[in-house]
Formats: C-alpha cells, structure tokens, sequence
C-alpha cells in the first residue's frame, strides 16, 4: 500500500483497526496490533490517524492482557509510539504505562520482557528519567528475583538512554535502604550500566 502512495488508504484502515481494540479474541487482537504497529511506521505519527493522543490510552488496558501474542505486539506499538511520537502524549499517561510495564517484566517469554525494558528507556527520553527511575527502584523491594533481575537492565537502560549522570545519584542513594535485595539491585544495575555504556 505504501509502494503504491496509498497513504489515505492507510489512514483509514487505522481508524477501522482502532475501532476493532476492544476484540476479545486474543488471536485477532494481537493481528489488530500487530496491523496498527505497521501502519504507525509507514505514515508516521504525525499523520496516524486516529491521533496517537487517542490511540495510546486506549492501549494502556490493553497492557493488562496475558496472552503473549497481544503483549508483544501491544508492547512493541507503546514501544515505537514512546521512540517515535512520545510528544503526543502527555507525561501522566506514560507513567500509568510505566507501571503497567512493571507487570509485563514477569512475562514468560523474553522478547516481551527485552521489549518492556526497552519502552521504560523511550519513555524516560520522553518524559525524563527522574519519575521513571523512581519506579524501576522501588520495584527492587519484592521477592521475585526475575523481576528484579528485569528491573535492574531496565534502569541501566533508562541511564545509557538519559545519560549515567542523570541517574547515579537517585541510584547511589537507594543503595543506603538497608534492604539485601535493594542494594544487590543497586549494584548489579551499576554493573549492567558501565556494561552497556
């Protein structure tokens, strides 16, 4: 359809994908993400219609879906629309998505926690790292090690993302939590950091 200039053509079938979110087939609605993540990196997100303004909260209860075909096509559209169209949405949306990303870093399958972690870096290039950062450390403190492990890449990701200096402070000062879990976070975030950077 792009070859073609069919742009408009696009925009439209954008509009119909839009309207078909709330499908409760898990199949099709992944398919339905899938589609609208294609049609975003086409036309753009000045040109996506419907409005990405509209578009993204929509997404956000979309998050909450556990089948894996909708959270990897799910998480790589709010993925693309942080990186690309972040100006868009406003800096409270992001993070309600933040910490629905929170959740999505207990998935079983690895391209969607790789995928999570790499939307909390778009989203602190969008909005700062600072909120962000606030609640990738305070996801330190529960019990499951996966989710730990996750959260550390991710704010190595949110420091090589926003530079290291933005967010050694915020880190260094939370590894004084006298907490096991919390400072072995801490730390191993300052190692996957200066091995990233």
């Amino acid at each position: 359809m792009h070859i073609c200039e069919e742009e408009k053509l696009m925009g439209h079938l954008g509009v119909v994908l839009y309207e078909y979110l709330g499908e409760e087939y898990p199949e099709v609605l992944g398919s339905i993400l899938g589609a609208l993540k294609s049609i975003c990196n086409v036309i753009g997100m000045t040109k996506m219609t419907p409005p990405i303004k509209d578009l993204l909260p929509r997404l956000t209860p979309i998050l909450k879906n556990r089948h894996e075909k909708v959270q990897e096509n799910c998480i790589d559209l709010v993925g693309a629309i942080a990186d690309r169209g972040s100006e868009f949405v406003s800096a409270r949306e992001w993070m309600r998505i933040c910490f629905e990303l929170l959740e999505l870093l207990k998935a079983h399958k690895k391209s969607i926690r790789r995928a999570a972690i790499n939307t909390f870096g778009f989203i602190a290039k969008a909005i700062g790292p600072h909120d962000v950062l606030a609640t990738l450390l305070n996801n330190l403190k529960v019990q499951e090690r996966q989710l730990r492990v996750c959260t550390t890449v991710a704010i190595a990701i949110v420091a090589e993302t926003c530079a290291p200096f933005t967010v050694l402070p915020a880190i260094m000062n939370e590894y004084r939590v006298p907490e096991m879990n919390v400072q072995n976070g801490v730390l191993k975030a300052l190692s996957f950091m200066f091995e990233v950077s």
